[in-house]
């Protein structure tokens, strides 16, 4: 562990949450990204630290069950115009009690991205839109395993290598955790974004007030002539201090640079959960420029696999409900 290979760190940070003397923290590189370092003086070569790192033991964490694909989108515009595809992840904590512990990803006005948890499933809008940013998980598989001991349902959505890292960390199956994977293209670090925002600032001279992904408010979904030219929707919606509202696509160069594979982590290029198999009980993604005319639904869609018995009894709920 004290030879920390940037290739196979994917920085979901478990070996920091189960290291039984605090000897593990994280710090920044030369360029802003996170990596683990470890206090010689404090640890005492239990390993557990690599018996939860997703690299060394990812296949212990994958399903390997029969798996399903559906295409869904939410009939309710408000969740669908807010979703960054047809709003998979809202459709699944709907379908679920109202008492059930949902983690997602959000931002803050300070533009830090990590993981919280709302104790329903109602206030979950922080949790909509593509971030592309690395969430923070700083000590939540703790808080998770905690809730769970004491029979709460949690519904936990990340990137492969995050739900990785929670079932290793975990240890054992618990039928009360839901496991939502994303199909990911990279995870790029929260100090290059937030020299990002600081380029917007300059280019505009005003503050940056709000940053929203995949943004749909330029397309006019009554044309179908328009809607098929976002195939791909790169779109950010810039928000600015003082009122004005700024689309911005193909000259953005936070999107660029993420979509060549430039912001990402060097793990990203070795990732080993793309594949088939999966890690969450459901895999959800996105299936913008879907060529069906059978699917009617021209505001945003999304693709859902299902990889356990418990996933495909959530999806199925979806399917015959909504």
């Amino acid at each position: 562990m004290n030879q920390i290979n940037k290739e196979n760190c994917c920085v979901c940070k478990a070996c920091e949450q189960v290291c039984p003397k605090k000897a593990i923290s994280f710090s920044l590189d030369e360029v802003g990204f996170e990596y683990p370092k470890i206090d010689n003086r404090k640890c005492i070569n239990c390993q557990k630290c690599l018996k939860v790192c997703p690299f060394v033991n990812f296949q212990n964490s994958i399903n390997y069950g029969t798996q399903h694909c559906y295409i869904v989108a939410s009939k309710n515009d408000e969740i669908l115009l807010s979703s960054s595809s047809g709003g998979a992840f809202s459709l699944i904590t709907n379908v679920l009690s109202e008492k059930v512990i949902v983690y997602g990803v959000e931002m803050d006005k300070e533009f830090n991205v990590f993981h919280s948890f709302s104790l329903n499933n109602k206030d979950i809008a922080k949790y909509r839109k593509s971030k592309y940013v690395k969430s923070n998980t700083h000590y939540i598989y703790c808080t998770i395993k905690e809730q769970l001991d004491l029979n709460e349902t949690v519904l936990f959505t990340g990137t492969p290598c995050q739900c990785s890292g929670l079932k290793l960390f975990l240890g054992k199956e618990y039928e009360n955790l839901i496991i939502v994977d994303l199909l990911c293209k990279s995870t790029p670090n929260n100090t290059l974004f937030k020299k990002y925002i600081n380029s917007l600032e300059k280019k505009y001279k005003q503050k940056i007030i709000n940053i929203v992904m995949r943004n749909k408010s330029k397309i006019d979904f009554t044309k179908k002539k328009d809607v098929k030219s976002y195939r791909v929707n790169t779109d950010i919606k810039i928000e600015l201090s003082n009122g004005n509202k700024i689309i911005s696509s193909k000259n953005d160069w936070w999107m660029q640079a993420f979509l060549g594979g430039y912001l990402a982590y060097s793990s990203c290029f070795n990732c080993p959960f793309t594949q088939q198999n999966r890690v969450g009980d459901i895999t959800i993604f996105d299936f913008w420029g879907l060529n069906d005319k059978s699917f009617k639904n021209y505001k945003g869609v999304s693709g859902v696999l299902t990889n356990s018995i418990k996933g495909e009894q959530i999806v199925k709920t979806i399917v015959d409900c909504d």
